[in-house]
């Protein structure tokens, strides 16, 4: 570095950039159909494990790995109907999204990994908590919401901690016509945000295959945009992780 210029930062925040540490964690999102497998990669990764489960879909799975570390907090809220109360649902989600923000910074403390189930449904509950509905929300008023979203990430990635988003793929619409495409549910700027991205699916199944085989396409891969469109087969968190960081953890 130029002497002259090291004089002048080094009475501010600034240091050499090959002295910045390398966070060995990764913000992910694993996105899909129903029933493709994002729970079951979910609970390969490191343990322990601090699921938010607002997606009430864990039965089942969760057995399959009794001896992992795991720990889970369930959200209920109810969606808007056309009798709800906006007071009452502004209340009640605004209760639980301060909840959420106290879980989610202990749990930054304490895991290895923090999931998300569902992505979608977070976003719901942020969105319920700061506008006490869904619909008739200009889209000027989503600047606080995007920040504090964001927000959420940025702690993880200043954290060791493993973040992993549960996404849904669901029908596009247009016109209240389907479009023959599938959208990712919840916030628009997950991808962005997010520096790795696979999507499941589910293979086609051989007769010699005893169990589901599902199939995952990298879709963001950050540190390496050449491993977009790689296919890998029945997926794990390690499978992506040492992608990325070649001597683990």
């Amino acid at each position: 570095m130029n002497t002259d210029i090291a004089t002048i930062l080094e009475s501010t925040s600034f240091q050499p950039a090959n002295k910045l540490k390398k966070k060995e964690r990764m913000i992910l999102n694993i996105q899909g159909l129903p029933d493709t497998g994002k729970t079951h990669m979910l609970l390969t990764c490191p343990e322990p494990i601090c699921i938010f489960d607002f997606d009430h879909n864990l039965e089942g799975i969760l057995e399959k790995f009794p001896n992992k570390d795991i720990w889970v907090s369930e959200y209920d809220f109810d969606k808007p109907t056309k009798h709800a109360s906006e007071v009452q649902l502004l209340k009640r989600a605004d209760v639980l999204w301060n909840r959420f923000i106290t879980e989610y910074n202990q749990a930054l403390l304490q895991a290895k990994t923090i999931g998300i189930d569902s992505a979608g449904l977070m976003w719901e509950l942020l969105r319920m908590a700061r506008f006490g509905k869904m619909t008739s929300i200009m889209p000027h008023m989503y600047g606080p919401l995007n920040t504090e979203h964001q927000q959420i990430v940025d702690s993880a990635k200043r954290s060791n901690c493993n973040l992993v988003f549960l996404s849904t793929m669901q029908p596009e619409y247009i016109a209240d016509q389907p479009s023959g495409r599938y959208v990712r549910q919840g916030w628009s700027r997950l991808d962005y945000h997010c520096s790795y991205s696979i999507e499941l699916g589910r293979a086609k199944k051989k007769p010699t295959d005893k169990q589901a085989v599902f199939e995952g396409t990298i879709k963001k891969f950050k540190p390496d945009p050449n491993m977009v469109g790689q296919v890998l087969i029945n997926p794990t968190f390690n499978d992506i992780f040492l992608k990325a960081f070649p001597k683990g953890v």
